[in-house]
C-alpha cells in the first residue's frame, strides 16, 4: 500500500473511531447529568478512571507511556485550563438546553478556526464554497436560536454556557492540534491522553465545590442503572480522549473541529430512540413522574404540617 493511502486509511479509521465515541458520550452525559446533577462530579470521575487505566498500561507494560515532564507538562496547563472550561460549559449547557442547542452552537465552531488555522498554524484558508457552506451553517444557527423554545423558555440561562463554550473550544481546538505535533516529542499518544485528564482532575474538582455542586447530591438518583450509566460514560471518556489526540495528530485543525458536530448529528437519532417506548423512554418518564408526585407529596406535607389548626379550637366558654 502507498505511504499516502496509508495515512489515508489511518485518518479514516481515526475519525470513524472519534466519531462514534462523540455522539454516542454526548448523549450518554445528557442521560447521566440527569439523573445526577453534577456535572462537575460527572467529569471528575471520567477524568479519574481514564487516569488510572491509563496508569495501569504503565504498570503493566502494555502500553508506552510517558511520564510528567515540565517541558510537556508546562503547554498542556494551558491546554488543560480550556478543556476544563469546555467540558463544564457543555455539561451546564446540557443541563439548561437540549442537544440540538449544543451542535449548533458547535457548527459555528469550524469558521472561527478556520481562520486560526491559517494565522498561527500555516495552513490555507477554505475555499471560497467551503468558506460558504460554512457560512450557510452561522445562518442555520441563527434561525435556530430564533425559533428555540428553550431560549424563551430559560432565557440567558439557556443560551451563556452554550456560548462561553463556543468561544473557549475555538482556540482550544486550534492550540490542541500545536502541541500535538512532532516537537514535544512523545513516545505515543497516550501521554497527551493522560496529561489533559490527569491535570484536569483537580481543577475540575475544584469548579464543583466552589459551585457548591455538593448540595445537589441528595437530589440525585443513586440506582444501580444510574451508576452503570456513569461507568459506561468513564469508558466512553477514555476512549475519545485517546481518539481525540489520534484524531489530531492526522487531520487539521479545521477538520478535526468539523468532524466533532457532523459526529455528534448521530446522537440525534439515538436521542429519538431513547425517547421511544422501545428505547425505554416511557419507563423514564414514569420514573420521572413518580419521582415528581413523591416531591410533590413531601411538600404538601410540610405546608400541611406548618398550616396545621389546633385540634380542639378554645370557645367562648372556656375562657370564662
Amino acid at each position: 500500500m502507498p505511504k499516502e493511502e496509508g495515512h489515508s486509511a489511518e485518518a479514516m479509521f481515526a475519525m470513524l473511531a472519534f466519531s462514534a465515541c462523540s455522539s454516542s458520550l454526548l448523549l450518554i452525559n445528557k442521560l447521566v447529568i440527569h439523573y445526577i446533577p453534577m456535572p462537575s462530579f460527572v467529569s471528575t470521575a471520567q477524568f479519574a478512571v481514564c487516569t488510572i487505566f491509563i496508569l495501569g498500561l504503565r504498570i503493566t507494560g502494555a502500553a508506552e507511556v510517558d511520564g510528567f515532564e515540565w517541558e510537556k507538562v508546562k503547554p498542556y496547563l494551558y491546554y488543560t485550563i480550556m478543556f476544563v472550561c469546555t467540558i463544564y460549559c457543555n455539561m451546564k449547557a446540557l443541563q439548561y438546553s437540549n442537544i440540538e442547542t449544543i451542535i449548533v452552537f458547535r457548527s459555528c465552531v469550524p469558521l472561527v478556526v478556520s481562520q486560526l488555522d491559517y494565522l498561527f498554524l500555516g495552513r490555507q484558508l477554505p475555499s471560497p464554497a467551503s468558506t460558504g457552506a460554512l457560512l450557510v451553517l452561522v445562518v442555520g444557527a441563527v434561525g435556530y436560536v430564533l425559533s428555540d423554545a428553550a431560549f424563551k423558555l430559560n432565557g440567558w440561562n439557556a443560551y451563556s454556557w452554550a456560548t462561553a463554550y463556543f468561544f473557549i473550544i475555538s482556540v482550544e481546538m486550534a492550540y490542541g492540534k500545536h502541541i500535538v505535533g512532532p516537537h514535544l516529542k512523545f513516545k505515543s499518544l497516550w501521554g497527551p491522553t493522560i496529561y489533559t485528564n490527569a491535570l484536569a482532575v483537580l481543577p475540575m474538582l475544584a469548579v464543583g465545590l466552589l459551585s457548591s455542586e455538593a448540595s445537589r447530591a441528595d437530589s440525585a438518583v443513586w440506582s444501580g442503572s444510574t451508576l452503570l450509566l456513569l461507568a459506561v460514560s468513564c469508558i466512553i471518556g477514555t476512549a475519545i480522549s485517546f481518539f481525540g489526540w489520534y484524531c489530531r495528530s492526522l487531520v487539521t485543525a479545521t477538520c478535526y473541529t468539523v468532524l466533532r458536530p457532523q459526529a455528534r448529528g448521530s446522537s440525534l437519532g439515538q436521542s429519538r430512540l431513547i425517547s421511544t417506548p422501545l428505547g425505554g423512554g416511557a419507563r423514564r418518564r414514569k420514573q420521572d413522574a413518580d419521582r415528581a408526585r413523591k416531591l410533590a407529596a413531601v411538600g404538601q406535607a410540610r405546608l400541611s404540617r406548618r398550616h396545621r389548626l389546633p385540634a380542639r379550637l378554645p370557645c367562648r366558654r372556656d375562657r370564662l
